[in-house]
């Protein structure tokens, strides 16, 4: 699931730049964001490694492919709402 979280991160950024970049129409990156989105809460929610650990003085801190896995989840979250006020003329970046 590691490995789908850092390939969902990429493609969100990927996506992101092509359409900073007016590579393809905005509702075909929008489609296509709402899919990455969804495979990286997939990734999220099928993680089955360990979550966190034991840190120093009684802390939990969390597993690095844990990390990597929120991260993804965020970014692409991030990414998803700036599409989504784009699209109803709140932001005018694209």
């Amino acid at each position: 699931m590691v490995f789908l979280s850092i390939l969902t991160g990429l493609l969100g950024l990927f996506n992101y730049y092509s359409q900073a970049n007016a590579m393809f129409p905005f509702i075909l990156s929008l489609l296509g964001q709402i899919m990455i989105f969804l495979l990286a809460l997939f990734a999220r929610v099928a993680f089955k490694g360990t979550r966190k650990k034991n840190g120093y003085e009684g802390y939990n801190i969390w597993t690095f492919p844990y990390a990597i896995t929120i991260l993804s989840l965020f970014g692409n979250g991030a990414i998803l709402v700036v599409f989504i006020l784009h699209q109803l003329g709140y932001l005018t970046h694209f």
